[in-house]
């Protein structure tokens, strides 16, 4: 071989290593080669991006990379036709839409003008290439999707839009950035069902809800979540090292791995900056961890549900209602049923509804009212007295309402009560006896007010809370004659003995407790039902 063309196969050579080069820089989401402008991978953000299970769960500490791996991923999976088949198997290579999820839509439209165009999406020629090209779609100056020139487009959606707002389309990858409102997963994941389509989320646990708790806390128990899930839980010291192309570890010339923007000094400088040791598994170690600032959630566990519920004669019924102007922009109207026992000592929420997506008039929510209620008999039905029209069409109608007990102050530390001693319960089930009064149970919306009972925040502006049944719930509380003084009795150790007349409450000594739970509950949790009852009515005073 002549001298000269060995010159012009090198020169080859090195134009096509080049022009390899070149593209890889403008193809940022895969581009780990840190030597060529590229982001290298942790050995976590390998496994994430490499998974092809049908959900992936992604806990970790903050600002670690966990949002940035996910846009990678997706970016990757829509621009590479080739992975389909192997993906999406039943797509037949028609793969139209992927969603992101973000908690409103101005987030993700902050987050896609400086995360995803600035960082990872295709730049420079293949900005316009026929596989990577891509274009962004706006609405009403908020980021609605980006279209891929492969045919697949990623929408963008947001926690803050209701159910039914996500109901439209067949989706074959569902990713939700932070903590998911549980309420929402089973309308998405519904999404994917045709498509045998994918989920994942990847969060730092801020919320704290008892579902996705069960499935990172849980593993390898009886009381674990979607255990086929591939779970991935990261700290900071996860962090220490970045893995190539093939999940190795990546050295300098030295054999020395290449330094990351963590080391484990810097790391010690965020735990002592931490506030608490819960704060520390947060944000350090990316456990979940409950955080502070939810209104209900530490007050509601599963015993304040039951899956069947009889519906008693004897108990007494009440109603509240907060009409709501409903469609995509206004809140939805909101109905609850709620049975006292004639004791007044225990509550039950078997049957509500709300006006998801549903433009209501005042009209429109009176005769859903009258439809759910059916021939029950309901002692007391209260209104949001701010729906003016509503009363006089209830009058005409046949149906007296009363004013309700709009106060927070008054119906929040209530509410709270009675559902941190057990004394208010929710039908998640069937509610037998309802079919002959008339009217039917409505699938799911109990379920609905759980999901705002473990999502509202106690800083939320009124105006963007999702407490729709929230609110006609704690109307009906607040105007019910508790009996605290019995419902404190039964959570704490009481026995109930009957006698030939009527039913007498003894209590218990520390020693029966003691017998009783003995194999089953431990001593500290005795104490700690004695420092609940002191802490319940220390805050009786504040209130």
């Amino acid at each position: 071989m002549s001298e000269a063309v060995e010159q012009y196969q090198t020169k080859q050579e090195q134009e096509a290593n080049e022009a390899y080069l070149k593209m890889m820089r403008n193809l940022p989401h895969t581009n780990t080669d840190h030597t060529n402008g590229g982001v290298p991978m942790y050995k976590w953000q390998w496994d994430f991006f490499k998974s092809t299970n049908r959900m992936v769960l992604l806990t970790a500490a903050n600002q670690v990379g966990k949002s940035s791996i996910q846009i990678r991923k997706l970016i990757h999976w829509a621009t590479e036709p080739d992975l389909w088949p192997r993906i999406w198997p039943e797509s037949n290579h028609n793969v139209a839409q992927l969603w992101y999820l973000y908690p409103t839509l101005d987030v993700a439209t902050i987050e896609v003008k400086t995360k995803w165009i600035k960082e990872w999406l295709p730049r420079g020629d293949m900005k316009d290439d026929p596989q990577y090209g891509w274009s962004v779609e706006y609405k009403t100056k908020k980021i609605y999707a980006i279209h891929f020139n492969t045919g697949v487009s990623i929408y963008f959606k947001s926690y803050a839009q209701n159910a039914t707002d996500l109901q439209s389309g067949t989706v074959h990858y569902v990713a939700t950035d932070e903590e998911l409102p549980i309420g929402l997963y089973d309308e998405l994941k519904f999404r994917t069902s045709a498509t045998s389509g994918h989920f994942s989320m990847a969060f730092t646990a801020t919320i704290g809800q008892f579902e996705w708790e069960c499935c990172m806390e849980k593993q390898g128990t009886p009381e674990e979540l979607f255990p086929k899930a591939k779970k991935i839980q990261v700290s900071l010291y996860d962090c220490l090292e970045y893995v190539d192309q093939y999940g190795k570890r990546i050295d300098d010339e030295n054999g020395v791995p290449v330094k990351t923007p963590w080391s484990e000094e810097k790391i010690q400088d965020r735990i002592d900056s931490c506030s608490s040791k819960e704060e520390v598994q947060k944000r350090i170690f990316g456990r979940f961890v409950k955080s502070g600032g939810l209104k209900y959630s530490r007050f509601l566990n599963e015993e304040n549900m039951i899956d069947n519920w009889v519906l008693d004669p004897k108990w007494n019924l009440y109603s509240a209602i907060d009409p709501g102007s409903g469609g995509k922009q206004g809140h939805p109207s909101g109905i609850i049923f709620l049975a006292v026992s004639p004791d007044c000592t225990e509550g039950v929420v078997f049957l509500g509804w709300r006006g998801d997506g549903i433009p209501t008039t005042a009209g429109d929510t009176l005769n859903k009212y009258i439809e759910l209620k059916g021939k029950l008999k309901v002692a007391t039905q209260w209104y949001d007295y701010h729906a003016k029209d509503f009363a006089v069409l209830g009058e005409r109608s046949g149906e007296s309402f009363q004013m309700a007990e709009k106060s927070h102050e008054i119906g929040e530390p209530i509410l709270k009560t009675l559902l941190k001693y057990k004394a208010l319960k929710f039908v998640t089930g069937n509610v037998i006896g309802l079919e002959n009064q008339g009217t039917t149970t409505q699938e799911g919306e109990i379920l609905k007010l759980i999901a705002e009972l473990r999502g509202l925040r106690d800083d939320i502006d009124k105006r963007q809370a999702k407490d729709d049944l929230i609110d006609p719930t704690r109307y009906i509380c607040a105007k019910i004659p508790w009996a605290m003084d019995e419902i404190i009795k039964k959570r704490f150790g009481v026995k109930q003995k009957i006698s030939s007349d009527k039913a007498i409450f003894i209590p218990k000594t520390q020693a029966e407790i003691i017998k009783e739970r003995r194999g089953v509950i431990e001593q500290k949790e005795i104490e700690d039902d004695i420092f609940d009852e002191i802490e319940f009515w220390n805050e009786q005073g504040e209130y």
